[in-house]
């Protein structure tokens, strides 16, 4: 009973993110190509499979000509920024805890 709630919940979520991003994108604003709308087609917008698979190929030939160490240090970058970001949500969300036992 409660799994399905959720599921209907969920659904009429999504209903409505695909509702706002027709509108934008369907809208008279979007026509004349306002930065806002350039944003939702551009960015927001879920490409098709053949799209995809040439943007994965760009990507890949774009990596394997970058210099080994510039690849390595960058790879090691993100590593470092996701878990750095961990911690901090992690941390976020146990200070409420850490309140409670401090008192």
């Amino acid at each position: 009973m409660v799994g399905e709630a959720l599921a209907h919940v969920q659904g009429f979520g999504l209903k409505a993110i695909a509702v706002v991003l027709a509108r934008l994108t369907n809208s008279p604003a979007a026509r004349e190509k306002s930065p806002v709308a350039v944003f939702v087609i551009r960015e927001l917008a879920v490409g098709y499979w053949d799209q995809i698979g040439e943007e994965n190929r760009k990507y890949r030939e774009k990596r394997a000509a970058m210099h080994p160490l510039r690849r390595g240090f960058s790879d090691r970058l993100v590593v470092a920024f996701f878990i750095i970001v961990s911690i901090a949500l992690w941390a976020i969300m146990l200070a409420p805890l850490w309140f409670l036992l401090a008192a």
